[in-house]
């Protein structure tokens, strides 16, 4: 009958006697057994390491994954790779939080708004801040099924919106032009505005036509007070170029690795900047605005 080999005393491997240290605990002297340095032993450890590490990360993600949805971020928008390009800017914004300073993200369909807002979304979230993510006609029905059905406290919804440390409005000008959707707006867009809490917004209307729609549907008064606060404490992106999802139209039969590449491309200089002379008005407006102050 073959000995039961010790695995605590003796390697599982080679069978040899495993090294050990001797230590004197409560006065009496006691054998602590190292790993024993066998080839196999050494690969096992290895391996068991590399499960372990793997182990780690797959929890690491699934934390983060709850993460994300309970921010609102589509699964579609999760786990983004960035270019080193984007990767720095967006680093260069999150240091910037104290501040309260947001993004007014515009530009045509299809340029990759809402990807960029969910990239910095996530990175905000890494980096341990509380983030809303929210598609806005879901955001302002979200508001008002909680206003009609009185199943969830008014104050609790608004200041889920109002107090997080990172607000994403995604699409603004999708949602309904009402004056219930407005005064709602203004009334999110002065909370954050007051507590120095940063507000990116994306939209496929540059500012100046957000407050002339906006003028529309209420007053002009109305669409001045919200846009310039956005104005006074966002950096405005125009985002140009190509449509990314024509593209990947056009290539998914050929190459799906190459349409991927294209999509998830680093954000070129050229593609983030002010475009449009209204904008420029916007930005030489501003110039003047802060030399006043």
């Amino acid at each position: 009958m073959t000995k039961k080999i010790n695995n605590y005393t003796h390697c599982e491997f080679c069978k040899a006697e495993k090294p050990y240290e001797v230590l004197e605990v409560f006065g009496r002297e006691k054998k602590i057994y190292l790993d024993c340095a066998c080839e196999q032993a050494l690969t096992a450890k290895k391996e068991a390491e590399k499960a372990a590490e793997a182990d780690r990360a797959a929890e690491v993600h699934r934390l983060l994954q709850q993460r994300l949805n309970s921010a609102g971020i589509p699964a579609r928008f999760q786990f983004l790779p960035a270019g080193a390009e984007r990767k720095d800017f967006i680093a260069d914004y999150i240091s910037s939080f104290s501040g309260g300073t947001g993004l007014y993200i515009f530009g045509p369909v299809g340029r990759g708004k809402t990807y960029f807002a969910a990239q910095i979304a996530q990175a905000a979230i890494e980096a341990g801040h509380r983030t809303v993510f929210r598609y806005s006609p879901d955001l302002f029905r979200e508001i008002r099924d909680c206003f009609n059905s009185g199943t969830r406290s008014s104050k609790t919804i608004m200041d889920r919106n109002t107090k997080c440390r990172l607000l994403v409005i995604d699409d603004l000008g999708k949602e309904s032009q009402s004056t219930w959707t407005i005064q709602t707006l203004s009334e999110i867009i002065n909370g954050r505005y007051a507590s120095l809490l940063p507000t990116i917004i994306t939209s496929q209307y540059a500012l100046s036509e957000t407050t002339s729609r906006i003028a529309k549907a209420t007053d002009e008064q109305m669409a001045d007070a919200i846009t310039s606060r956005i104005f006074e404490t966002s950096r405005l992106l125009g985002l140009n170029g190509k449509n990314k999802r024509l593209i990947s139209e056009a290539h998914t039969s050929q190459s799906n690795t190459a349409t991927q590449s294209l999509i998830t491309a680093g954000l070129a200089s050229s593609q983030l900047g002010i475009v449009g002379g209204q904008t420029q008005a916007l930005c030489e407006r501003k110039e003047g605005h802060e030399n006043e102050q």
